[in-house]
């Protein structure tokens, strides 16, 4: 089954066997294609897949860093009582061991490489951001509560299904604080008449598949075309509302906003319950303290999980290098890093200079996204990874000039580090 049928000149074509938004060719959109291709994209839909089944959670959740979260969050949704199954997605091998994996699958947790699913479901771009309508488009389920890793529950979300808002109208969406303006050029790229609506916080979403199959269908479009559409809109977090908003679906909203809560986002159900805590700028960490949050609902238990946690994922990454550890090739790699300066390049423009301390730590240009460093043996080559206040922020592989190449933030952005000069002694 496809989401999308053959198109003509909105370079929208068949994918034989899929279930996904496939896109034809790498061409990026633009300000003068965004509108029609937008709309072949939208005439191109055709019907959802016949296998989707039953209900379920799913939650983004790979990487050393969001795994952390991901666990508090799943074993909190266990903790209240919810009984669904869930779904664990993450992108490679890289973000999910096997020791990670089984510490999940006894939670009813169903881990899934996203790479793996694109060999048989392809889409144009596949980050963090993007990952998210990916994983709901390609679910087993038909009805499915998203939640990202860093949200935590209050009570069971399961009730959603059967609430009067969601039955009536297949989806549910929270708000943000903000609003699109009335000359937001936005409103221009996709056709849609102003509303003067709240953006959308996309960190907890409830969405019938099988009814909403279209508008899902576009929100996937959008995120595979994120080169072009996150230069207007925050990552992922719109693309929903506004493939609704553009086929004329409608959804449902709680009617309390949200709640700016030092650095979390609280959400609230219909009768005007605290439900989602969503932790945007206090994620989960094993590593150091984590920050006490006024009003945080449930904050012992969330420790109790992080303290087990620490003590069973004995193979978690080590966040800071050990000279005295490092075989012998592995010491000349920090030697030579060491020993210089360098220049770090974010998204093609120049950020900051950075050196590095012989002993695991960022000296200069560190901030809280970098404040350590490690080095990972593979078998072909070293990998350079960055860690914070919050767990892994990057990572980075040598390159033929003995400079270093990556990503950073969830894979959303490029980086790499440009050898300056030696550095003195």
């Amino acid at each position: 089954m496809t989401a999308i049928a053959e198109g003509t000149r909105g370079h929208v074509e068949l994918t034989a066997n899929t279930s996904i938004i496939a896109v034809g060719g790498n061409d990026a959109l633009d300000e003068a294609s965004s509108r029609d291709r937008m709309e072949a994209a939208c005439a191109a839909i055709t019907s959802p897949p016949s296998d989707l089944r039953g209900r379920g959670i799913v939650v983004p959740g790979g990487g050393e860093k969001y795994f952390v979260c991901a666990w508090v969050c799943i074993r909190m949704l266990r903790d209240l009582g919810c009984e669904l199954p869930i779904e664990l997605w993450h992108l490679g091998a890289g973000e999910m061991s096997a020791e990670m994996r089984a510490l999940m699958e006894p939670l009813g947790v169903r881990v899934i490489d996203a790479f793996r699913v694109r060999q048989e479901r392809p889409i144009r771009r596949l980050h963090g951001w993007e990952l998210k309508a990916y994983a709901i488009v390609n679910s087993a389920f038909e009805e499915v509560i998203f939640l990202d890793a860093d949200v935590v529950p209050v009570a069971d979300p399961a009730f959603l299904f059967e609430s009067a808002p969601y039955c009536q109208h297949g989806a549910i969406f929270w708000p943000d604080i903000d609003r699109f303006p009335p000359d937001d050029p936005i409103w221009g790229l996709t056709g849609i008449a102003y509303r003067n609506i709240p953006q959308t916080e996309s960190g907890q979403m409830v969405i019938h598949k099988t009814r909403c199959w279209r508008p899902l269908s576009l929100a996937l479009w959008m995120n595979e075309h994120s080169d072009f559409w996150y230069r207007y809109i925050y990552g992922d977090k719109d693309t929903f509302t506004l493939s609704w908003l553009k086929l004329g679906v409608e959804y449902a909203t709680p009617g309390q906003g949200i709640e700016k809560s030092g650095p979390m986002n609280v959400h609230y159900d219909f009768s005007g319950q605290r439900l989602f805590q969503h932790r945007n700028y206090a994620k989960w960490t094993i590593y150091g303290e984590n920050g006490r949050v006024p009003g945080f609902v449930h904050e012992e238990a969330c420790l109790k999980h992080l303290a087990e946690l620490r003590e069973r994922w004995r193979g978690r990454p080590p966040h800071l290098y050990s000279h005295d550890q490092a075989d012998a090739q592995t010491r000349q790699v920090a030697e030579h890093l060491c020993g210089h300066q360098w220049e770090f390049w974010r998204n093609g423009h120049v950020d900051r200079v950075m050196t590095f301390r012989i002993d695991g730590r960022v000296d200069e240009g560190a901030t809280s996204d970098e404040t350590t460093w490690t080095l990972r043996r593979n078998p072909n080559d070293t990998i350079l990874l960055f860690h914070g206040d919050y767990g892994i922020s990057g990572l980075m592989a040598a390159d033929d000039q003995r400079n270093w190449r990556g990503r950073w933030r969830m894979g959303r952005e490029s980086a790499r580090l440009v050898k300056l000069a030696t550095r003195p002694g």
